[in-house]
């Protein structure tokens, strides 16, 4: 098994694109991907609704569980940065998620040896969103990455 939590290097990168309101994917040839910076705490996490369904097929009265939706996010929690061009984004699709307002996200994970072993793509909306300002001066924020249809996983 691989081994991406120690060792020299990013094992964890996570970049982010403004999709604005009333499009749906990322302007092609438009602004680069930025890379949220300061991360201190991410994830992913997929859930899938069920609703249990009794089959006249089976004898013993067993039920059948059929998935009815699935959902995924990524919750994230980072360090403000002066100057950090991708938490902009961040705090902008945050505020205007009621209109509409989205990001394109790219999660890549790597071993020690920096080979890829894992990537998400997809586009979220970006709920939950808080700053926290404690006495330690270490200015921190939180948001959670809400799936906006089928992510692509590699």
């Amino acid at each position: 098994m691989a081994n991406f939590l120690v060792g020299a290097g990013d094992k964890v990168s996570v970049l982010v694109k403004a999709i604005p309101a009333g499009t749906q994917s990322p302007t092609p040839g438009g602004d680069p991907d930025k890379r949220l910076l300061g991360g201190t705490q991410a994830g992913f996490n997929i859930s899938a609704e069920q609703t249990d369904s009794t089959v006249f097929e089976d004898d013993l009265g067993y039920s059948l569980g059929v998935v009815t939706s699935q959902s995924w996010d990524i919750p994230w929690t980072g360090n403000l940065l002066n100057s950090d061009i991708a938490h902009d984004i961040v705090k902008n699709a945050a505020v205007k998620a009621v209109l509409g307002e989205k990001v394109g996200i790219t999660v890549t994970v790597k071993d020690a040896a920096q080979t890829v072993i894992s990537q998400l793509v997809g586009i979220a909306l970006v709920t939950n969103y808080s700053e926290d300002y404690p006495a330690d001066g270490i200015l921190t924020y939180n948001c959670t990455f809400t799936g906006y249809g089928t992510p692509t996983l590699s």
